[in-house]
């Protein structure tokens, strides 16, 4: 499942199991992660931390997301991967929110 538009890159998932991750991956090798998804009966069992690496795997520069402030779960499993996390006030509707950042660089491409 995957599409593509021609200034950001294409759009593809990863699944497993009980759960999907919608990234968009860029020519210059960043990546957007934009939509984690996890069944209720498939939470804590490593499914997310599975996806993300995933992705991780395929990629070769800035992988990053964001992600609400009241979500300390998926906080908690992006540190746990090596994120760093900031805060953007209000980003959501004036809710506030989280960027989660991963350098990485490798010779991979996608």
């Amino acid at each position: 499942d995957s599409s593509t538009d021609p200034e950001e890159g294409p759009v593809a998932c990863v699944e497993a199991p009980g759960g999907r991750l919608t990234y968009r991956a860029g020519q210059d090798g960043t990546c957007e992660l934009y939509d984690l998804q996890v069944a209720e009966g498939a939470r804590r069992q490593g499914v997310a931390s599975r996806l993300v690496q995933a992705v991780l795997s395929r990629s070769y520069g800035t992988v990053y997301g964001f992600c609400r402030a009241d979500n300390a779960p998926v906080r908690a499993l992006y540190a746990k991967l090596g994120f760093t996390i900031y805060p953007i006030p209000g980003f959501y509707r004036g809710q506030d929110a989280f960027i989660v950042v991963r350098e990485f660089l490798s010779s991979k491409s996608l």
